[in-house]
């Protein structure tokens, strides 16, 4: 199956979620196991849930939880591979993840990157706020994962009838936290040039992250859950707006125009 063919969220939970020649043999790209049957059902929930030690099980919106969860899992995976180095890591469901070192500059250098008509709601707290992450740039796809998994769960529970909150932007994230993913590799060229030159692991993984997002954004914006009209906006910005050229040109040249078009 080819990136183009993974609209359907569904798609994540039958297959490996990184199936591109770049990822599938990088010695980054990680199994993670499967540690309980706290979820007794086949959902992208429970291969969240069921994937953590410490599920945040408290948290009975289940888009949040499986954000939340997310982070529990990611924090697991750093504590486990960095061994004095910092890596990050994010997991994927079903039961893989992406591990990269962190490159070699502040996460606040991102910000120069994101137009001020494309920080949306979500800018404020982890771009200019999260400071004690400011050693750790890769923090922003933490959180970029970790919203995409929490949409995966919304919409995978609204197709199959389990979806029992209220309206949510639960999408949006996938989509402005590709500009702010977009954002951070435009900083890493700069601020980290040869990580971002020899790390080829990490140029494929936020190639393939950023069709994730989208295709997970494309697939539950219009149900009436996560439909918003703020978000169709922020995207028309970040498609035609004359400050956000140099991000449609980064994202042209180093990752197939996603997004753009």
């Amino acid at each position: 199956m080819s990136l183009a063919c993974m609209g359907c969220v569904q798609a994540e939970v039958e297959n490996k979620p990184i199936i591109t020649k770049e990822l599938k043999d990088s010695p980054n790209f990680i199994k993670v196991d499967k540690v309980s049957s706290r979820i007794n059902e086949e959902s992208i929930y429970s291969s969240i849930i069921n994937y953590s030690r410490n599920p945040t099980l408290d948290i009975t919106n289940r888009m949040t939880c499986g954000h939340e969860t997310t982070h529990m899992i990611n924090n697991d995976l750093r504590n486990n591979l960095q061994a004095g180095n910092k890596i990050n890591a994010f997991y994927l469901p079903i039961g893989w993840a992406f591990a990269t070192p962190e490159p070699n500059f502040r996460k606040s250098k991102v910000k120069e990157f994101v137009p001020s008509d494309l920080r949306g709601p979500r800018y404020s707290l982890y771009l200019e706020g999260s400071r004690d992450w400011d050693d750790r740039p890769l923090y922003v796809m933490d959180e970029w994962c970790s919203y995409i998994n929490g949409a995966m769960v919304g919409i995978d529970d609204v197709k199959n009838n389990r979806y029992r909150d209220g309206w949510t932007d639960g999408v949006y994230g996938c989509l402005e936290f590709s500009v702010y993913g977009l954002a951070l590799c435009m900083a890493t060229e700069k601020y980290d040039n040869n990580y971002w030159n020899t790390n080829v692991e990490f140029k494929s993984f936020m190639n393939w992250n950023l069709k994730r997002a989208y295709n997970t954004y494309v697939a539950g914006k219009d149900f009436s859950q996560f439909k918003y009209d703020k978000q169709e906006d922020y995207l028309q910005r970040f498609q035609q707006s004359s400050s956000a050229q140099a991000m449609r040109n980064f994202a042209n040249t180093h990752f197939n125009g996603t997004w753009v078009k």
